[in-house]
């Protein structure tokens, strides 16, 4: 995506980056801060190179036009022949871009079907994904030969027709729905037949959003009268409708879509809300009505509120002052109701009385999935934290850029807006002086902790996953716990969210959900006394989102998840396939009662950080805030398999102010983690002494040798035992018992030309025995031989 950036910035399109997969802006300004600026679009793409590009569309036009199916403006000639003559892009929908110059001082802005149906204009004040952006799955492509490769300044120019178009004012439909009120007087001859059995309940509804609009009852019973005459099947009588508008009237008049705060006023001054058959409409404004409430929020496709109290005894423990996530209960979704409207229904007399939230309209609020106009909470925080442009987001309250609701439970400093390499390394030194008396195995490990602090306040900044931080030990009462208490302490002001690990997958997915629910910052997963490491947490530990049942409900939730996992034990034992996704913590106490310890520079080290906690956080923000403000330096390092957003920021950081790489530790922990790999080495080494002159092995002839039904018969030279060592370790039987044929080919065929020791195991499918494949051991070929190979064959 970067070549294509700077490939359009050369053209002098100013771009900026979006969100991988999506159209919306990465930058804190959108297309505002969009540039032709090379060094500024390296500095985009290095954080994020999956990141899709934009062009802002200031002095262009650019006809959107959706659906593959939508022949506009075929019947208009001049229209198509100079769409014809422009750049064209197709969206991943089949819609199509054209792109234009606008003529100068034309001054176009953008517009959303205003040339046609499902026709937009995108021109001052917007923006257009370009190709090869994928958004959906699906990428944008250019025609063959219409191509965005014309300098701007040589765009084709916007025919005079199409500018006088897509400047018109777009004429106002008179009337939207049957809740929509006629202008008084008008002649009203389009809208919705008002059937029987709804005309009360739909002219109630009228004549109520008038009067909030400051209608008099004249204007209100002339309105009605209309309607009724023209829409009412059959028509109401005169006195009806002259009731209808006195019970409204009843009410004083205000002006529409007035908003206070709940207690400020009288019920008034909220919408009125009739209930009424027509429940898709109701269902409608009451989203719009909670759409004011500051509190409320939707997450994947729920809707959520937060709370700050503690939880004992479930799958996650927290402490009294934890931040967190809950779903919007139903019955608390009722009362919220009728906090920001005013429900009214008809009685039998027809006069509009107060009424409840009714059930369905409660059910079909909550069960929509997208509520237009209520906020996107993606996480909550208890700190100041890093936006992807590398500011620091302080001002408390809801921020629109990340989606994040920041709630500081304490009063934190103001971070350096242009903190430099000095800074940084000064807050560096006060970190390092607050975990001083720890011993961490190797300069690494203290990189990796300080590494996982800033995790936390950058996660928001990070696109992707992050890795897990294992605080390991080789020792009990070495300080795992005081080290995650330190860290909890400065990160959230109290300790962290606990959860148990379970090496039951059903279980620890269900825990999971749990915590995606509740958007924890971070959870600690403690005491791991059994191998660490299943589908559920590798799952968790590599994606962004958790699509799984709500607990206790058929319902699914597909929800954001940015937790930084933690997790602690004592020579904690790590799946193969986990150890790739973990990054260790290592402290290493050479005594034999480590916890009777002396000696300590802060010998009350929880209240020393609880005293500072302001001031250490701030000392890790300025860290990432003085990484911003150099560029995001970026050193070569091996790649991070499906952590390169961490590792460009956090990784590249901890680097950039002169510490260990925080991966470095990681080697050790998947070698000792891969027991498959020392199983294969073993057989290989077996399977050399055993079959020494290659005549290659078929494995039923090999088990029948190797074990014979006769066991005083089996074979007691070194290579046979050496060889029925390795078959027992390799599939897992106990010693001595005798696996299976059909084991062995299995476990064997998992390891078909992997290469150990510089030699592999393989079968040729066209050599046949009546026993099965012939398995031979081979040399695999050096470097040298393999680029020969590849000279040659070029």
């Amino acid at each position: 995506m970067l070549d294509a950036a700077l490939h359009y910035a050369a053209l002098g399109y100013p771009v900026f980056p979006c969100w991988p997969g999506t159209k919306d802006p990465m930058t804190a300004h959108g297309f505002k801060d969009a540039s032709i600026d090379p060094e500024r679009i390296h500095a985009w793409w290095s954080r994020c190179p999956t990141a899709n590009v934009a062009v802002a569309t200031e002095g262009l036009l650019v006809v959107d036009i959706d659906g593959a199916a939508n022949l506009w403006p075929a019947d208009d000639r001049d229209l198509t022949e100079a769409l014809d003559s422009t750049p064209l892009s197709i969206t991943p929908r089949g819609g199509r871009h054209h792109f234009f110059l606008q003529p100068e001082g034309a001054g176009v802005r953008n517009s959303a079907g205003k040339l046609a149906p499902n026709v937009d204009v995108r021109a001052d004040g917007g923006y257009a994904v370009l190709a090869p952006s994928c958004v959906g799955g699906k990428t944008y492509r250019y025609v063959e030969g219409r191509a965005l490769d014309i300098p701007r300044d040589r765009l084709p120019i916007a025919p005079n027709r199409l500018v006088e178009l897509a400047r018109a004012k777009k004429p106002r439909a008179r009337i939207k729905r049957a809740g929509s009120p006629p202008k008084a007087g008008s002649d009203l001859k389009i809208g919705d037949a008002i059937p029987e059995g709804e005309r009360n309940s739909t002219l109630a509804s009228l004549a109520g959003s008038m009067r909030r609009r400051g209608k008099d009852q004249v204007q209100i019973e002339e309105s009605l009268r209309e309607v009724n005459r023209l829409r009412c099947q059959p028509p109401l009588e005169d006195s009806e409708v002259l009731e209808i508008s006195e019970s409204i009237c009843r009410y004083p008049p205000g002006p529409e879509n007035t908003r206070t705060t709940p207690g400020e006023g009288s019920s008034t001054d909220l919408p009125q809300i009739v209930l009424d058959p027509k429940e898709h409409a109701v269902a409608d404004e009451m989203v719009v009505a909670l759409s004011k409430d500051p509190d409320l929020f939707q997450r994947g496709n729920v809707l959520v509120r937060t709370l700050r109290e503690g939880t004992k005894g479930q799958d996650v423990e927290r402490s009294g002052n934890s931040l967190r996530i809950a779903q919007v209960p139903r019955a608390h979704l009722r009362e919220r109701m009728t906090k920001w409207a005013t429900i009214m229904k008809l009685n039998r007399a027809g006069e509009l009385v107060p009424a409840h939230p009714s059930g369905w309209l409660v059910q079909a609020v909550e069960a929509r999935g997208a509520w237009p106009g209520i906020r996107e909470l993606v996480a909550v925080s208890d700190t100041p934290f890093l936006r992807p442009d590398g500011s620091v987001c302080q001002a408390e309250g809801y921020d629109d850029t990340t989606r994040v609701l920041y709630r500081p439970s304490v009063t934190f400093p103001e971070v350096p807006a242009h903190a430099t390499i000095e800074d940084a390394r000064y807050a560096l030194e006060e970190i390092r002086d607050a975990v001083c008396d720890f011993r961490f195995e190797a300069p690494e490990h203290l990189a990796t902790w300080v590494a996982s602090m800033l995790t936390v306040l950058a996660r928001q900044a990070i696109f992707g996953p992050t890795p897990i931080f294992l605080v390991d030990a080789n020792v009990r009462a070495a300080g795992k716990g005081l080290l995650l208490h330190v860290s909890g302490q400065i990160l959230l002001g109290h300790d962290m969210p606990v959860s148990s690990y379970s090496n039951d997958n059903e279980e620890m997915r269900k825990k999971i959900t749990s915590i995606a629910v509740a958007g924890d910052q971070i959870v600690l997963l403690d005491n791991i006394d059994t191998k660490f490491g299943n589908g559920a947490i590798d799952r968790a530990a590599t994606g962004t989102r958790w699509k799984d049942r709500l607990l206790g409900t058929n319902d699914q939730a597909d929800l954001p998840l940015t937790t930084v996992w933690f997790a602690t034990g004592n020579n904690v034992s790590v799946a193969a396939d986990t150890a790739r996704r973990v990054l260790p913590i290592r402290l290493d106490v050479l005594e034999e009662r480590p916890e009777e310890r002396t000696g300590f520079k802060y010998a009350d080290l929880t209240a020393y950080v609880r005293q500072n906690r302001p001031r250490l956080l701030v000392a890790l923000l300025t860290m990432l805030r003085a990484y911003a403000c150099a560029g995001f330096p970026q050193r070569v390092v091996r790649p991070y398999g499906s952590y390169e957003g961490w590792s460009n920021l956090v990784r590249q950081c901890v680097m950039w102010l002169g510490m260990a790489d925080p991966c470095q530790g990681r080697d050790r922990l998947v070698l000792f983690s891969d027991t498959t790999a020392e199983s294969l080495a073993r057989l290989i080494d077996a399977w050399g002494e055993y079959d020494s002159i290659g005549n290659g092995i078929v494995f039923t002839s090999l088990v029948n040798d190797l074990y014979p039904p006769d066991r005083s018969q089996q074979p007691m030279d070194a290579p046979a035992v050496a060889m029925r060592a390795a078959l027992e370790q390799l599939v897992g039987t106990p010693p001595g018992k005798s696996p299976t044929a059909r084991q062995v080919g299995n476990k064997v065929s998992h390891f078909r030309r992997r290469v150990s020791g510089g030699r592999f195991l393989d079968f040729n499918p066209n050599e046949h025995n009546r026993g099965g494949a012939v398995w031979r051991l081979h040399n695999a070929p050096s470097a040298a031989d393999a680029t020969l190979r590849l000279r040659d064959s070029g």
